[in-house]
């Protein structure tokens, strides 16, 4: 795996989203990448490349790999 790669994977099936809790004086970032459960590799590989995430299973049949901290979308993403 390879950074053109994961530029790829994430531009097609990945997104970076922003969120603001009501209430509060902040944002939550994370960046994700969703595929089916037959992939569940290439999300690991992800784990592995940026040496932060987790992936969690859907009960729609599908698998994200998840990276929620700001520390590591800014040092390592």
């Amino acid at each position: 795996m390879d950074i053109d790669y994961v530029t790829g994977l994430i531009d097609g099936d990945g997104s970076i989203n922003f969120s603001f809790p009501k209430g509060q004086r902040r944002v939550i970032p994370n960046v994700t990448v969703i595929a089916s459960l037959d992939d569940r590799v290439v999300l690991e590989d992800l784990v592995t490349f940026f040496g932060c995430g987790k992936i969690y299973e859907l009960p729609s049949q599908a698998i994200v790999f998840k990276v929620e901290t700001t520390k590591d979308i800014l040092g390592k993403v």
